[in-house]
């Protein structure tokens, strides 16, 4: 059986700005590293979620062995994380188990722009 292309797209530090930074529908950067356990669990859980909402919402995902920089710019410690981006700046960098991000992205949907803009670290 053939599998799907990934509707999650990879951006390193070349590719950030324009497809996060300047994406016109809210972003959720997926932090991972390849090898990880609880990164691999994430990246399906991230990509249901991608084609599920699909125009709504930009799934991204950085490598960050590849791309340790533009981890430490948001002040990853761990994997998997994830940062939601919305207006053009980041609202909130997460990290938690698979199955708590549904409600932690319908939590910043619902919000819908509203509220000034902040920048929080959950885990």
């Amino acid at each position: 059986m053939e599998q799907e292309p990934s509707v999650v797209v990879a951006v390193g530090a070349e590719s950030f700005a324009e497809e996060v930074v300047g994406s016109a529908r809210p972003a959720v950067v997926h932090f991972w590293a390849p090898g990880h356990a609880a990164c691999l669990a994430m990246a399906e859980a991230v990509e249901e979620l991608g084609r599920e909402w699909a125009g709504r919402v930009h799934f991204v995902r950085v490598d960050v062995e590849a791309e340790p920089g533009l981890g430490a710019i948001f002040g990853v410690g761990r994997v998997p994380a994830l940062l939601y981006y919305e207006g053009g700046a980041p609202w909130e960098l997460w990290s938690g188990e698979s199955g708590g991000l549904r409600e932690w992205v319908e939590g910043h949907l619902a919000r819908g722009g509203a509220g000034a803009l902040h920048f929080r670290t959950t885990t």
